[in-house]
């Protein structure tokens, strides 16, 4: 059940209703017990002085036995404001005068008769409540000390109540008058302080609604709260308008920030994506033949880590770097210094000549001081020998046959420091699946909670209880292990990584279908071509020698005739031959665009006839002929279309 919501002004007039019935209570309470406390005293010394009074005087009467004369006595004392009852009894306990009409009640004949001899007996009291006759103060004094009896004297207390009642009811409508006077007072005071409460609060609200741009009909509904109040709340209304022009000025202020703040943010996010788009998109298997992986993640939006790969004929040139510092100086530092590899590296491929002259190129106009650790390897794709110099950078781990170790230090200072300094290099021969890890420093400065670096040790555990898994998986591997140990720390520095798997480059064997189509121009030097793809195709599916000779036979005498009859206008044309092998024969086919030439419509050649007797391209013919299974020939608008048939037996 939700709580009730009350304004300012309903709950001034709850707690001033509540005080008030609080306050009348109390008091009703505190006078009504006080007012009663006396009356009851005032009734009961009212009683003992007529008590008193009756047993001072009854004593001759009692004796002269003119009890006429008492009850008359008692009679006219009965007549006293409060008196319920008088009675007397003698030293036996019979009544001999009293007040009631027609009897004693029985509650009066109960009582117990006193000690007669009782020299210590005094007046007493006793509260009863007798029906009929209501609350009753029962006033008993003895006569003679009790020798001639006791006088009993009742108060009626009912009295009492009836005054207070009386009393009450007027106090009730006194203090109710009071009340409402009261209240019709009050309401206007409270209505004073909280109307201009509950304009500031519509002020605010109107206000926030604004996105706190307060309009004309704000500004001088503040300015009437000003006005109207001279006391805590004119100050109240001051701070108000003091609040909004400071929020104001602050939304403002946070608007400028937060756009220029986004627009860093967009530019960095696109500086970002250059940054990585300078480097290598590595895939599993790098081109050369070796496996490649590399991991990078800078620590703020740019970083000043780098990882690079470049391919210049059998070498491959391999580079982690790290640039002091952070963000977007370190990012352009560690842009300028891949450009100036990339350029020297095409220039020469000595690792400590490299990183000589970026060094140089580094150091000239230097004001920002920045400076870069380096790694740079040399590796001939076919030998497997690795050359490489180390400017400051944590040397590389080697894992060959299961074995770690890093690579030996070159003893070279950080790039950008001092343009003289003459770097080393060394060498290794890295051996077939050889890894070879390159890193920055990110990975073993990495920290935890409490502080601790993640090191060396637990880099060189993870390399060598995974030595067996690919670079991407042993990248992955030490990733998850750097984030697992860092528990949520933010990263420090830039985190790359960069794992190379050697494997000796194969030469590329080029594989021919077994139905497949080539082109060639009309030139004699086309015959060559022609001789390696026919010698690739029949290599390729097993064929003998002597079919071998046979196809190269048939083609080159074709081509010929073709290149050298077929054309008159000296340009340039395409010749086209399909290649097609069946289980038990092979599918030639020759298309050109030269002059119609039917082949099958050649003379047949008398083989005893001279050599020079012979006509030209005669004696090709009648070789291809025999050399073939089937000839057919097609004229087409395009021109002409010979296909053949051999067998394979």
């Amino acid at each position: 059940m939700s709580k009730l919501k009350l304004t300012l002004f309903q709950e001034i007039m709850i707690s001033v209703i509540c005080i008030f019935i609080l306050i009348g209570v109390c008091i009703a309470g505190y006078f009504g017990y006080v007012l009663r406390h006396e009356l009851v005293a005032q009734y009961e010394s009212k009683g003992f002085a007529i008590a008193q009074g009756i047993a001072d005087s009854s004593p001759e009467i009692i004796s002269s036995r003119d009890i006429s004369l008492l009850q008359s006595m008692i009679d006219q004392l009965k007549e006293i404001q409060g008196v319920a009852y008088i009675c007397v009894r003698n030293n036996k306990g019979v009544f001999i005068a009293h007040t009631f009409v027609p009897e004693i009640p029985q509650f009066l004949k109960n009582m117990p008769v006193v000690n007669l001899l009782d020299t210590d007996r005094k007046s007493t009291t006793t509260r009863l409540s007798v029906p009929g006759f209501g609350d009753i103060l029962d006033i008993s004094t003895p006569i003679l000390i009790g020798q001639l009896g006791t006088v009993h004297v009742g108060m009626d207390l009912s009295i009492i109540s009836r005054l207070l009642s009386s009393i009450f009811i007027s106090m009730f409508f006194i203090t109710l008058l009071i009340f409402l006077i009261s209240m019709a007072i009050i309401y206007k005071i409270i209505r004073r302080i909280s109307a201009p409460i509950e304009q500031l609060k519509h002020y605010t609200t109107q206000l926030a609604d604004s996105n706190f741009v307060a309009s004309k009909e704000l500004q001088l509904l503040l300015q009437n709260i000003k006005n109207s109040s001279k006391n805590e709340v004119h100050d109240l209304a001051v701070s108000f308008h003091q609040l909004n022009e400071s929020l104001a000025r602050y939304i403002h202020n946070l608007q400028i920030t937060t756009a220029e703040k986004n627009k860093i943010e967009s530019e960095l996010s696109i500086a970002r994506e250059i940054q990585l788009n300078m480097l290598p998109k590595l895939e599993i298997y790098y081109p050369s033949g070796s496996r490649i992986h590399a991991y990078i993640e800078p620590a703020t939006a740019v970083g000043g880590d780098f990882y690079d790969v470049i391919e210049i004929g059998d070498y491959l040139i391999l580079s982690v770097g790290d640039v002091s510092g952070h963000g977007v100086p370190a990012a352009l530092t560690m842009a300028i210094c891949i450009s100036l590899i990339r350029t020297i590296a095409a220039q020469t491929l000595d690792p400590s000549e490299i990183l000589h002259r970026v060094n140089s190129e580094l150091c000239r106009n230097n004001d920002s001081a920045m400076f870069i650790t380096a790694f740079l390897g040399v590796l001939h794709q076919g030998s497997g020998k690795l050359d490489y110099c180390l400017a400051g950078h944590p040397a590389p781990y080697l894992i060959s046959e299961g074995a770690l170790s890093a690579l030996a230090l070159t003893h070279g200072i950080p790039l950008g420091i001092d343009i003289d300094f003459e770097f080393n290099s060394s060498s290794i021969l890295l051996q077939p699946q050889d890894h070879l890890i390159g890193f920055s420093d990110g990975i073993v400065e990495a920290d935890n909670p409490q502080k601790e670096l993640y090191g060396e040790s637990r880099l060189e555990t993870i390399l060598t209880r995974h030595a067996d898994l690919s670079p991407q998986e042993l990248c992955e591997k030490i990733i998850n292990d750097v984030v697992a140990f860092s528990n949520s720390a933010p990263q420090a520095d830039d985190i790359t990584l960069l794992h190379i798997q050697w494997q000796p480059q194969q030469p590329e064997i080029p594989q021919i279908g077994t139905h497949f189509k080539v082109d060639f121009i009309n030139d004699i030097s086309e015959l060559e071509p022609l001789q390696k793809v026919v010698e690739l195709f029949c290599n390729t599916h097993e064929m003998s020698g002597t079919m071998t000779m046979n196809i190269n036979l048939i083609l080159e005498e074709l081509l010929t005739n073709i290149i050298f009859y077929g054309y008159q206008d000296h340009a340039q044309h395409v010749i086209y031959i399909t290649f097609e092998k069946g289980d038990s024969e092979i599918r030639l086919t020759i298309e050109d665009d030269a002059i119609a030439f039917n082949p099958l419509e050649q003379e047949a050649i008398d083989l005893d006839t001279l050599l020079e007797d012979k006509p030209i391209g005669g004696l090709g013919i009648h070789f291809v002929k025999n050399l073939t299974q089937s000839l057919e020939y097609e004229r087409t608008d395009d021109g002409n279309i010979l296909r053949m048939v051999m067998t394979l037996s």
